[in-house]
């Protein structure tokens, strides 16, 4: 793909093995937005430990994929995976403090 063909720093490795570990890093998050929204809409409080508790199975699912040494998901070099789940997890944190 387009990403995996450019010339500069590479956010696809082209190693196969890391780059399939990057798109499944990718996919297991697609999973945790959808669980963080229900949380923040919750509005019933005795749901709130059924709807963290989703959350937290999704991001256990998710975390298992990374890579224990480095900086980001996969590296010491941010990969499309930081690109995909980074921003999305930055704007989490400072809407969960607000909200709840």
């Amino acid at each position: 793909d387009a990403v995996s063909e450019s010339t500069g720093p590479r956010l696809v490795p082209t190693d196969p093995l890391i780059s399939s570990r990057v798109r499944l890093s990718m996919k297991r998050f697609n999973a945790v937005p959808p669980a963080m929204i229900a949380l923040l809409k919750n509005q019933d409080m005795e749901k709130d430990e059924e709807r963290a508790a989703d959350l937290d199975k999704h991001l256990d699912v998710f975390t298992k994929t990374l890579e224990v040494e480095g900086s980001f998901c996969h590296s010491s070099t941010p990969t499309l995976a930081d690109c995909h789940c980074g921003p999305f997890l930055f704007r989490f944190g400072a809407v969960l403090r607000y909200y709840r």
